[in-house]
């Protein structure tokens, strides 16, 4: 990706409590678990949900369904977060990530840095919700 592209609205979505400042990094790099429908050794493979990248979205909705479904299969309180990438040139458009609703997502292997968390979202766990 160039270099001069501007994130100005990133999301991410988990059941991890994040405080302003800190930092969503690449699994590889902080040995956590992802949930048991995500390790997929195939899906991995094809570079989705890579443990070596970070995630965010350009939507809010879509960053609040993976926290629900993340806080479904793995416990803990979905949340969702704006975000911005720890080093812009290496963030990646995840053509695998963004959902059937135009949504955006990248990927990044240096992570993103928490700006603060997002209020307001319906995080309610609706089973049949569709990203």
């Amino acid at each position: 990706m160039e270099p001069s592209r501007q994130f100005d609205s990133l999301f991410h979505g988990t059941n991890a409590p994040i405080s302003t400042g800190g930092v969503v990094l690449p699994r590889a790099a902080t040995g956590e678990s992802t949930s048991p429908n995500f390790d997929d050794e195939r899906l991995i493979a094809q570079g989705w949900n890579s443990p070596e990248h970070a995630f965010a979205t350009n939507s809010p909705e879509l960053a609040a369904w993976y926290a629900k479904n993340r806080a479904r299969e793995m416990g803990g309180d979905p949340r969702v977060f704006r975000v911005e990438p720890i080093n812009s040139e290496d963030v990646e458009h995840d053509p695998d990530g963004g959902g059937d609703k135009g949504h955006e997502a990248f990927k990044s292997r240096s992570g993103f840095r928490v700006l603060g968390e997002v209020e307001g979202l319906d995080l309610s766990d609706d089973k049949d919700d569709k990203k």
